[in-house]
């Protein structure tokens, strides 16, 4: 039987002009603008939450949803009439606004499939049969260029990037009562697959019913609480681990910590607070 020696990693003198010149301690990594996901229902805050952010802030839209948010001081809106100006505004604002947020990603990916399709407009009822295999496939590269295109700001250029989607459930056509419903960015599978992993911070907003701890007696006893609903409805971020929404928090991992599951009337500062930690 042959002898099995062990192997030892040799370390790699950094040669000049080679490719180690830029390995550098991940400590020393500068920090970057903030690039986060928001998606929720309709009418659940993503783009009061998005307008939160650092200003001068650019909104772009693929429609006008700028009634929540005109009272907010900073914010500048430019509706798109197509996506190729996505890119003219990504390689024009890197010294003009601190945020940029778009509003809607599934708008975005609309508009680049009527633009595949040479149509005015989709029909409202969207289905697969509307557009032949390689044309989604198109649809969904462009797609992915031109969001890459902005969350590229914030590593070059230290611009806070949102992207505001509705929701989707994904696994609601089979109908199995063994398959787990999860819900994420109402983009192609492929599409939202990528979203999720490209930005830092994948949140869910929601609305929920306020409710309060209030100390009760039991026995004659003080300790105990009791949790009573206020009738009044607040607006939540779905920011910590759960089985069924597709979130996730990108931070430094301290022991002993406990991450929220959830952000009441979240804001900016909230989160990059919780950003901080």
């Amino acid at each position: 039987m042959p002898k099995v020696t062990k192997q030892s990693t040799k370390k790699t003198a950094k040669s000049s002009g080679g490719v180690l010149d830029n390995v550098v301690p991940i400590e020393d990594m500068a920090s970057t603008g903030v690039k986060m996901c928001l998606y929720g229902r309709g009418k659940t805050g993503k783009t009061s939450l998005a307008c939160t952010f650092p200003k001068p802030l650019l909104l772009l839209g693929t429609e006008d949803g700028t009634k929540s948010v005109r009272s907010c001081k900073g914010v500048d809106f430019l509706r798109l009439s197509a996506s190729s100006q996505v890119d003219e505004v990504a390689s024009a604002i890197a010294d003009t606004y601190k945020t940029v947020v778009l509003d809607t990603a599934g708008g975005l990916q609309d508009m680049i499939m009527k633009e595949i399709l040479g149509l005015d407009d989709l029909p409202v009822e969207k289905s697969w049969g509307m557009a032949g295999r390689e044309q989604w496939q198109s649809c969904g590269v462009q797609t992915k260029e031109r969001l890459r295109a902005l969350l590229d700001l914030a590593d070059t250029s230290g611009v806070n990037v949102v992207i505001i989607a509705h929701e989707r459930n994904f696994n609601d056509e089979g109908g199995s009562e063994l398959i787990f419903p999860t819900v994420g960015v109402a983009l192609t599978p492929s599409t939202a697959g990528w979203l999720n992993g490209a930005c830092d911070y994948l949140c869910q907003t929601f609305l929920r019913e306020q409710t309060t701890t209030k100390a009760v007696k039991v026995a004659g006893k003080e300790g105990a609480t009791m949790t009573q609903r206020t009738g009044r409805v607040e607006y939540a971020l779905r920011v910590g681990p759960h089985p069924i929404y597709m979130t996730g928090f990108r931070r430094v991992h301290v022991e002993g910590e406990v991450m929220p599951d959830v952000l009441v009337n979240p804001t900016y500062e909230k989160i990059k607070e919780l950003i901080d930690q």
